[in-house]
């Protein structure tokens, strides 16, 4: 469409430029800029030559185009879904009886007399060495320090207390009694003395004198003694011995039969389905596009009176360019301005 429009663009163009350059073949150069006249609101015969200088208009074709809309037809492709038919195949499982031999066993159990080893603990005499531990005591004199007191009796004075009757005594009597002393007797010192003399008594003191001396001393000694000696002994001993037993076995027996079973059988079946495919088909529709046609149309331009101005270098599409906007813009390239004095531009 690009393309088409491009091309129809540069055909105006040149046709546009042709008729320019046919329609200024006859025109005159002005030497002065005419003065803008409007055009004539309806088309009129052409008015004859007067003596006084006024605008006179002639008839002239022009080619225009006009964009023009049309239906055409073309062949496009759509994608629809069409259903298809296939066949695929599926299992499916029969039952069929079969016959086979199975040879199955069968267990028995017996009783039987087994011979068999057994050891047996048995009593036996031997004759062993042993070594017997034998005690015996040994006396054996030693010496040893002893300490011994040679001492002797002495006789000695010595303090003693007041008796049994004072201490009963001084317990009810005063604490201080007229002679003076604290021990409560209630007797006056015969010495004059102011405290009383102490009663002395007369004992035997043993006076020590240790020595030491050595002395034998005889002890009794235990030793033992290891003595080897031969004795009995009853040992136990494992002796193996056949003996008899029941035993109670099972076997078994093989025995052929025949069954029956059931097996299923697969087997492949054909099946129609249907499917959507998608695909192309060619559709034809109807389009509206759009165009340039050319027209020829009649127009009136001004004409030279005779009047000594240059009127047919003024065109009525310079007039008119107002009205038609597609043809002046193209014309202005090639028209150029004059001034006659005919009142246009």
């Amino acid at each position: 469409m690009l393309f088409k429009r491009v091309r129809l663009a540069l055909l105006v163009c040149s046709l546009v430029a042709v008729a320019a350059l046919t329609v200024r073949a006859d025109d005159k150069a002005p030497d002065k800029k005419p003065e803008a006249i409007p055009a004539p609101a309806a088309a009129a015969p052409a008015p004859a030559a007067s003596s006084d200088c006024g605008p006179t208009y002639k008839t002239v074709c022009v080619t225009e185009y006009v964009p023009e809309s049309y239906t055409a037809t073309r062949t496009v492709y759509k994608t629809e879904c069409v259903p298809q038919k296939y066949t695929t195949y599926k299992t499916e499982c029969t039952t069929e009886t079969r016959t086979r031999n199975v040879t199955c066993y069968k267990t028995v159990t017996e009783v039987v007399d087994e011979v068999r080893t057994v050891c047996v603990c048995t009593p036996v005499q031997e004759e062993r060495t042993i070594m017997k531990h034998v005690v015996t005591c040994v006396p054996v004199t030693t010496m040893t320090c002893k300490t011994i007191d040679k001492g002797h009796y002495e006789c000695k004075e010595v303090e003693c207390g007041p008796t049994l009757g004072e201490r009963l005594h001084g317990l009810f009597a005063k604490r201080h009694s007229s002679c003076g002393c604290d021990t409560g007797c209630g007797c006056e010192p015969s010495c004059g003395c102011e405290t009383a003399c102490p009663r002395t008594k007369t004992v035997k003191v043993w006076v020590a004198c240790k020595e030491t001396i050595q002395v034998p001393c005889t002890r009794m000694e235990r030793h033992v003694e290891c003595v080897p000696e031969k004795c009995m002994v009853t040992v136990n001993k494992m002796v193996p011995t056949q003996k008899t037993f029941k035993v109670c076995k099972t076997r078994c027996i093989p025995e052929t039969k025949c069954e029956t079973y059931c097996v299923s059988v697969p087997h492949q079946v054909a099946v129609e389905c249907t499917r959507m495919v998608s695909r192309c088909v060619p559709c034809t529709e109807t389009y509206t596009a759009c165009r340039m046609v050319a027209k020829t149309v009649e127009k009136k331009v001004l004409c030279d009176t005779g009047c000594g101005c240059a009127t047919s270098c003024c065109e009525t599409s310079c007039c008119e360019s107002k009205k038609h906007a597609f043809f002046g813009a193209f014309k202005g390239l090639f028209h150029k301005s004059s001034s006659c004095g005919c009142g246009c531009e």
